[in-house]
């Protein structure tokens, strides 16, 4: 993994912290999905929260594993997790094309499902569930990187 999340001593110490690799297989999203409910639930995030948060990581992976390689090889995405007092991080990183998910314009959610153009839901539910998003290119990868604040710990 290239980019990982950065921060001083002082929030690194009381940080509770994972990282992640699967394939591009769909089937690799399961894993994704239970290695972060380990971690919701080890960091003692709220229920609520890792149920959202496996909702953003299934549609982000799977868009990324659906779309973002040009060939049929095996190529690695990478994932951290990270938890600093109520405030969640999450990068993911890959390989493939170059592709800015937030730049879409969000769906007219107004119109009867016959009149909506396809896709673009299922990012607009990322954008709705995170507090700070953001895509970043850096050497030929594709970095998400998500934010959520006043995360509920129990």
């Amino acid at each position: 993994m290239k980019y990982q999340i950065k921060f001083g001593p002082e929030e690194i110490r009381k940080a509770k912290k994972e990282l992640l690799s699967i394939q591009n297989r769909i089937e690799d999203i399961q894993i994704v999905i239970e290695k972060f409910e380990e971690f919701g639930n080890l960091a003692k995030v709220n229920q609520s929260f890792i149920l959202k948060m496996s909702i953003v990581l299934d549609e982000l992976i799977t868009n990324i594993i659906r779309y973002a390689f040009e060939d049929d090889k095996a190529h690695i995405i990478y994932l951290e997790f990270m938890v600093t007092d109520n405030t969640f991080y999450t990068a993911i990183e890959d390989d493939g094309v170059p592709f800015d998910p937030f730049t879409r314009e969000a769906p007219d959610t107004s119109l009867n499902l016959e009149e909506r153009e396809i896709g673009g839901l299922g990012i607009h539910l990322v954008k709705k569930l995170m507090d700070e998003y953001e895509y970043l290119r850096m050497e030929d990868r594709n970095i998400v990187k998500l934010v959520k604040k006043n995360v509920q710990r129990q």
